[in-house]
């Protein structure tokens, strides 16, 4: 990467600027009823768009009649979906469900709520892809056919849904600046164009969109606002897009510059534009906090969207306090030797350095691989089997299981509030709730949930890289984060900048996987893993082996790896990948999600990979042990408590 020093000078300058905070702004913009008449027209726009795409599909149906015109079909396909691209702010802004059944991953769905139930079959564009790509059949003619059938139903709905719509100011800028992070997190990566790979040419029409939508609802008012800052703006559109359609491999494509040289800026634009003419934020409680320039913005995501409640900032500190000597007291345990910190040691990234976590008193079947707690709590799914929805379930279940703390809570309750510290320490946290046993059971894993939801670091080599700050990675790290979003596909799973299964922009599902774990790393004569994942909590056949996918932070610090500790080292994992997980390896793994086939990843970008991965890495502030806990003046064996407690 060639960047110079003074642009990323220039990129911290429009990030300050893009951030400041907009205060005075109004339910709708400065342009009055102007901008109210400006959105019908967007919104017409958008509606014409949908009777192209419309078209485009009745004339693909007709193609279909002539069974050897390829190169017909290829393009209708192509024009198709660019089509769909360039209306794709809206379509999942506002239909989200239409949107997932149009261009969804070519993969199949089981109801969980329906246990022996038969498989959601997929649709949509994904499937008609990989009936189309690489090669050309004359056989599979039939089903592409009714692929585009259905997608001309969604693309009718889709209609119907526009047509009974308003859009409102902050909404309809909301869905410009989301689709920002779409094309940041998931067109780059290549999404939803696994095969054919035209994921850079399909975002150029997706941000052409975004350009269009602007200029229509807005052009007009900001030039007349701020004629220099509407000129800067649609030439900065003009650049994005045209890099993004000039682009000539998918894989070679340098995604670090693009994103410091041209895409970020371009956020950072908008959000300044939103401001000149004072259109509001949203205001609901989200994952990705409103006014945010880009997915790699300090301070950006909140972990307190993925609560069961919010409370008021004024309480966070002082439940994160007594949160985080209780994660550090062995009291909670059944033996009063354990704590979370047991297994979760701050100086590894809050995991334990084992393969298997060691059952409590080392006696039961042994536990899987204890995952960090660093960014745990951007997530809405928790255990590696995703078995509960929120943090303090997890302690819950935690505290409760006879393999891990064997605690009895109302017990431990009671112990705890024999010490005159932790009971003025729980009213400080709690102030004015009932005093009761069970109540302060809750509260208990109401604090440990509020300290793990205080341990987010986003401040990695990536991301002072990322937002212009530094060259803080190595080139070959540089190196292995394209690799990351193009050739070895981990960002179709892993997306940043979180780098786990949550899925952007809205930041609300956690994904899980198939991947085929074996037993251990040797592949010559490798053993699938026998955990059930997913399937022993819902016993649906998608389910079978089915984890959580992961985060990748912090990963360079949390060896060994996979939910069952098979790998010892991030070469390999990486290996694994490239591999094609357990299918690849030649074992029977039904229902695999990751593709099979090799990644034909080469040394050098393995340890790319691996360099890259490494990059992630930033722990402050998160890794610091209380002094004391708090002591029981009428227990002096108390007084003995080990801080972190022991195995």
């Amino acid at each position: 990467m060639t960047v110079k020093v003074r642009k990323y000078r220039l990129l911290a300058c429009l990030i300050a600027s893009a951030m400041i905070p907009m205060t005075g702004c109004e339910k709708t913009s400065a342009t009055g009823r102007q901008s109210i008449n400006t959105l019908d027209a967007a919104k017409q726009e958008y509606r014409n768009g949908i009777d192209s795409l419309s078209a485009l599909l009745v004339q693909a149906d007709s193609a279909f009649n002539n069974p050897n015109d390829s190169v017909r079909v290829r393009s209708l396909f192509q024009q198709a979906r660019r089509q769909f691209k360039h209306g794709e702010f809206l379509t999942e802004y506002f239909a989200g469900g239409i949107a997932a059944k149009m261009n969804g991953p070519d993969l199949l769905e089981w109801d969980e709520d329906e246990v022996g139930g038969p498989p959601e079959q997929p649709e949509g564009f994904q499937v008609w892809e990989g009936l189309l790509y690489p090669a050309y059949r004359i056989e599979t003619r039939d089903a592409m056919r009714a692929q585009v059938r259905r997608l001309q139903a969604r693309v009718n709905y889709l209609k119907m849904y526009v047509d009974s719509r308003k859009f409102e100011e902050a909404s309809y800028f909301d869905a410009l600046m989301q689709e920002t992070v779409r094309i940041t997190t998931k067109g780059l990566s290549g999404f939803d164009s696994p095969i054919a790979l035209f994921s850079l040419t399909e975002s150029a029409e997706a941000l052409e969109g975004v350009r269009s939508a602007f200029a229509v609802a807005y052009g007009k008012a900001l030039e007349k606002t701020s004629a220099p800052q509407a000129r800067l703006l649609d030439s900065s559109f003009r650049a994005t897009i045209h890099v993004l359609r000039s682009a000539k491999n998918f894989d070679a494509f340098d995604r670090t510059e693009f994103l410091v040289r041209n895409l970020n800026p371009l956020c950072f634009q908008l959000r300044v534009a939103q401001r000149a003419l004072r259109i509001a934020l949203p205001t609901d409680l989200r994952a990705l906090k409103p006014g945010f320039a880009t997915v790699f913005d300090s301070g950006l995501f909140d972990p307190w969207s993925f609560a069961p409640e919010n409370i008021p900032d004024s309480l966070k500190e002082s439940r994160r306090e007594l949160g985080r000597l209780l994660f550090f007291d062995p009291i909670l345990s059944g033996n009063g030797k354990r704590a979370c910190a047991s297994c979760h040691h701050p100086e590894r990234a809050f995991t334990d350095g084992l393969a298997r976590s060691t059952g409590f008193n080392g006696a039961g079947a042994p536990l899987r691989n204890a995952p960090t707690l660093l960014n745990a709590a951007l997530q809405s799914r928790y255990f590696s089997d995703l078995a509960v929805i929120y943090l303090e379930d997890q302690a819950t279940q935690v505290l409760r299981s006879e393999r891990e703390m064997h605690a009895v809570p109302h017990d431990i309750v009671r112990r705890i509030k024999e010490s005159p510290e932790y009971a003025r320490l729980f009213q400080k946290a709690f102030p004015g709730a009932q005093d009761s046993t069970e109540k302060s059971d809750l509260q208990m894993r109401q604090a440990l949930a509020a300290y793990v939801r205080s341990l987010v670091a986003l401040n990695a080599p990536f991301d002072k890289t990322l937002r212009g700050e530094a060259f803080a990675m190595s080139p070959e790290a540089l190196r292995g984060f394209n690799l990351f979003m193009g050739k070895a596909k981990c960002a179709t799973c892993h997306f940043p900048p979180l780098f786990n299964g949550t899925v952007p922009p809205e930041y609300t599902e956690s994904e899980k996987e198939v991947i085929g774990v074996t037993e251990g790393p040797h592949f010559r004569k490798a053993r699938l893993d026998k955990d059930p994942g997913r399937y022993g909590v819902v016993s649906v056949a998608g389910n079978i082996g089915a984890v959580k996918t992961p985060t990748l932070r912090n990963v360079a610090l949390t060896a060994p790896y996979m939910h069952n500790g098979a790998f010892g080292t991030l070469r390999e994992v990486v290996e694994f990948y490239n591999a094609g997980g357990g299918a690849g390896l030649g074992l029977d793994v039904p229902g695999q999600t990751l593709p099979s086939d090799s990644l034909r990843l080469n040394t050098q970008e393995v340890s790319d990979l691996v360099a890259f991965l490494g990059a992630l890495t930033d722990t402050t502030g998160t890794t610091g042990r209380p002094e004391r806990l708090p002591e029981f003046p009428e227990q002096p064996e108390m007084s003995h408590r080990k801080i972190g407690g022991k195995y």
